[in-house]
């Protein structure tokens, strides 16, 4: 800011964050389907502590859908 002296534009870096934020959804729903699909191949007595493991990898990509729909429902 000093350099320009003035206002600089933030928007390339909320684009930055925005796209690592969807990145990292797109990435734990892969890491989520690849799970569920290892879990699904268990035999029916599955852990708990594997359906939580499964949970918690697609955590960022349920997060994000959250997001979303409370921002769109505000609009």
């Amino acid at each position: 800011m000093h350099t320009h002296h003035g206002y600089v534009c933030g928007l390339p870096y909320v684009a930055a964050m925005l796209c690592s934020i969807v990145l990292s959804a797109v990435l734990s729903l892969a890491a989520m389907l690849c799970g569920w699909s290892a879990w699904r191949r268990l035999p029916p007595p599955r852990s708990t502590a594997r359906t939580l493991e499964v949970a918690a990898v697609g955590a960022a990509f349920w997060l994000l859908l959250l997001l979303a729909g409370a921002i769109g429902a505000l609009y």
